[in-house]
């Protein structure tokens, strides 16, 4: 299973490279719009997407929740999107896959031209709205200069260089990576859609079902719907919060199952108050 990210300034070449580059390999071409349908079907308010697709970020969708969220979604969706089977991106879609640890192909196509600055000014402002800058730390695999090489020359460099890296121990590991990518988007996006977790800044990452979640919690009950939100996900095995390991989720409803999410966490005892705990796990059962 291969990943290979088409990206640079100029726009129509990027996109025309990517095209005959999938033609050429048998990939699935990953487009905007496909992806964009795939959010819609998940809930993801697609106009915040077609906007941000069609006309670049505006000023202020750096620094709004809902943005960022919805990037996290698509972010999500691109997950579950390359495990069905190899697929060429390009454009917005690789960049937001760039500084990911994927095993990816990583092309980067540049011109000079007129054309290809002013793409390089919306290109930045998409960058600036994921990385907060505007550059990529990830180098390319491979650097094609499209004002000096045809589509079609470069293309066929690019496959071969792809064909070559396909071996049976290198698919194998390329697959457990993917598997983690699309598990912590999933839960990270999850945990940025739901109201009791929304507002925290979190760092997901998952390896083999085990999920690590790194943050600062400002209140004890943060934990258990972080542990709550997390542990509904298809796929973990295991949470870490912290550091500190919990179960997957619990199955039983009610007093029960918020007094065994209230043993959990007891070996946090020197930061989380149990006294509030143990009164949310009354107001509960009261509730129920």
């Amino acid at each position: 299973m291969s990943v290979v990210l088409v990206y640079g300034d100029h726009a129509g070449g990027v996109r025309e490279l990517a095209e005959c580059l999938a033609n050429r390999l048998g990939y699935r071409l990953l487009t905007p719009a496909a992806v964009i349908e795939a959010a819609a079907a998940g809930d993801v308010p697609c106009k915040t997407l077609l906007r941000i697709f069609d006309q670049g970020p505006g000023p202020l969708d750096r620094f709004l929740r809902r943005t960022q969220r919805d990037l996290l979604s698509l972010r999500s969706v691109l997950g579950q999107e390359i495990l069905e089977g190899d697929i060429v991106c390009y454009g917005p879609l690789a960049d937001l896959l760039l500084n990911e640890d994927l095993p990816a192909m990583r092309v980067q196509a540049v011109m000079d031209s007129e054309a290809a600055a002013s793409s390089a000014r919306a290109r930045r402002k998409w960058l600036g709205l994921m990385y907060g800058n505007t550059g990529a730390g990830t180098a390319p695999d491979i650097v094609i200069h499209l004002d000096r090489v045809s589509i079609g020359e470069a293309s066929g460099a690019v496959a071969a260089l792809t064909r070559k890296r396909k071996e049976p121990a290198a698919e194998m590991i390329g697959r457990i990576r993917l598997e983690n990518f699309a598990l912590a988007s999933h839960v990270r996006a999850a945990l940025a859609n739901d109201p009791a977790t929304a507002h925290l800044e979190l760092d997901v990452t998952a390896e083999c079902g085990r999920v690590s979640i790194q943050g600062g919690f400002r209140e004890p009950w943060e934990y258990l719907e972080v542990q709550r939100v997390a542990g509904e996900s298809s796929g973990v095995r295991e949470i870490l919060l912290n550091g500190e390991a919990f179960t997957r989720r619990v199955p039983e409803a009610g007093i029960g199952a918020t007094i065994v999410r209230v043993r959990q966490v007891t070996s946090l005892r020197e930061r989380l108050d149990i006294r509030a705990l143990l009164s949310r796990a009354r107001k509960q059962a009261i509730l129920d």
